[in-house]
């Protein structure tokens, strides 16, 4: 079975990445202060914060490591896979639920973008504890 080759982003766009997380961070915290924070109504500025974290995530999630090996790709195949299932099964349960309606706004989006940061961290357990 021949292995397909993924080209990753250079390593310095993961230093790219977690700054624009942490911008995102930012504007979270300040509409939490500015009380603009609602599950029920969310506003344009916590919707744009969600999209920066989300855009960051992605450039850290589909950047090299310093030392990229080719069992860092089966680590990145495993916590994309876990990752994908979490999510599935997170929309299945809100699926049949009938807080979907009430839920559909914030929740669906942030849930939208814990795929990429549950691939994340997955990842960096895997890598550490070398499985």
């Amino acid at each position: 079975m021949s292995q397909i080759k993924i080209e990753l982003l250079p390593v310095w766009i993961k230093f790219v990445g977690l700054a624009i997380i942490a911008v995102g961070i930012v504007l979270l915290v300040m509409s939490a202060i500015d009380g603009n924070i609602s599950c029920s109504q969310p506003t344009l500025d916590l919707l744009a914060a969600n999209t920066i974290i989300l855009a960051g995530l992605i450039l850290v999630a589909f950047s090299k490591d310093k030392n990229e090996t080719e069992s860092n790709m089966t680590f990145r195949h495993k916590a994309f896979f876990w990752s994908a299932l979490v999510h599935c099964l997170f929309f299945m349960l809100f699926s049949f639920s009938h807080a979907t309606v009430h839920l559909i706004n914030f929740p669906a989006i942030m849930g939208m973008n814990s795929l990429i940061a549950l691939y994340v961290i997955l990842y960096r357990i895997f890598k550490l504890k070398g499985n």
